[in-house]
């Protein structure tokens, strides 16, 4: 008999519905995070909240402020025990991507 094939995990997507919904978007632009172990596994169960979080621009790179990540805390004896975290996490986007924006930006 051959093995079952092992199933590759879903990649998942955080949105901020709330945006769509209270404004006209433009462009949109898909960005990687740099993120710890905790911060991967807190997205990875969506223990994401972007609500109030917004994208700067800080030495030629952009910057996530204010999202909270809901981080697991390894604690012997207390069950899920959880701390927020809201620290700036760098985005990572193409070169082209980030001219495009800065661009945008000088122009308002």
């Amino acid at each position: 008999m051959s093995k079952p094939k092992a199933k590759k995990p879903a990649t998942q997507n955080i949105v901020n519905r709330r945006a769509r919904f209270d404004y006209e978007l433009g462009e949109e632009i898909v960005a990687g995070l740099v993120l710890t172990g905790m911060e991967v596994r807190a997205a990875r169960e969506g223990h994401v909240q972007l609500k109030g979080s917004f994208v700067s621009l800080r030495n030629g790179e952009l910057w996530l402020n204010n999202a909270s990540f809901s981080l697991r805390l390894n604690v012997r004896g207390e069950a899920n025990s959880r701390s927020v975290d809201t620290s700036a996490r760098k985005l990572l986007i193409s070169k082209k991507q980030l001219s495009n924006f800065t661009e945008a930006k000088n122009r308002e």
